[in-house]
């Protein structure tokens, strides 16, 4: 392991530890709509993309797709177009049940210490209600690798509900890591979406197009330090919004 790629992944997370208040900061969810399925852009540089050297596999549990629908589409960097069933996890309606899981496990041999979460980003799109979101959020820690910590429960309803495309962002109140005041997505290993599909009326089960998820713009220094791996989530962080 290289000394100085060590040293710099150690500072980031003391950074980021002293920076975050536990008992001030608070989760920040900034929701978005819009009339066009297509409005709202996927990323294709964050570290749960497909392909990315910051991911090292993903699981899915409880998933039926419906007509093509697949949760490949979820970590692509495409939204798709409209009613556009390849390019969304668009599941089977079923009586009773319509929950499921995804888990993204991030690849920490260059981060040993785990990654910091700053955004994250998850977009529905679709017709007849199903733009809606309502998802509960998980992670585990390099520490604790098969431990999932629970961040909370969010929900989008449109206001209009003629808005066919809506998007839900989570930041923190600190400008840091993500925190909800007790837990703070620091060290990061996997994170988890448990998607609560709704059982009544069933025509607003949800059609989720992409979840993104960013890590914190690296130094200079950092960026030097770790070569190439880096330079790559750099140029990720480029597309991060805040």
């Amino acid at each position: 392991m290289n000394a100085k790629f060590s040293l710099c992944m150690l500072a980031g997370a003391v950074v980021l530890l002293m920076t975050v208040t536990l008992s001030q900061a608070t989760i920040v969810q900034t929701n978005e709509e819009n009339s066009s399925q297509t409005f709202f852009d996927a990323s294709s540089r964050d570290v749960i993309n497909a392909g990315a050297p910051t991911l090292a596999g993903t699981s899915v549990s409880g998933f039926t797709g419906f007509g093509g629908g697949n949760t490949a589409a979820l970590n692509n960097g495409i939204t798709g177009g409209a009613n556009d069933l390849s390019q969304g996890a668009f599941e089977l309606e079923s009586a009773g049940d319509n929950n499921w899981s995804i888990t993204y496990t991030l690849d920490t041999t260059n981060a040993p210490l785990g990654f910091s979460i700053k955004v994250i980003q998850t977009i529905a799109a679709w017709g007849s209600s199903r733009q809606h979101q309502h998802y509960e959020l998980l992670y585990s820690t390099v520490a604790a690798p098969g431990t999932f910590i629970s961040m909370g429960t969010f929900n989008l309803v449109p206001t209009n509900e003629a808005d066919q495309g809506t998007r839900i962002t989570l930041t923190d109140s600190s400008g840091g890591a993500i925190s909800d005041g007790v837990h703070t997505l620091v060290g990061v290993k996997s994170i988890q979406f448990n998607v609560l599909g709704e059982t009544s009326p069933s025509t607003q089960m949800d059609v989720y197009r992409e979840f993104d998820v960013f890590v914190p713009e690296p130094s200079a220094a950092c960026v030097l330090a770790v070569g190439s791996f880096l330079i790559w989530q750099k140029r990720s962080r480029a597309e991060c919004p805040f």
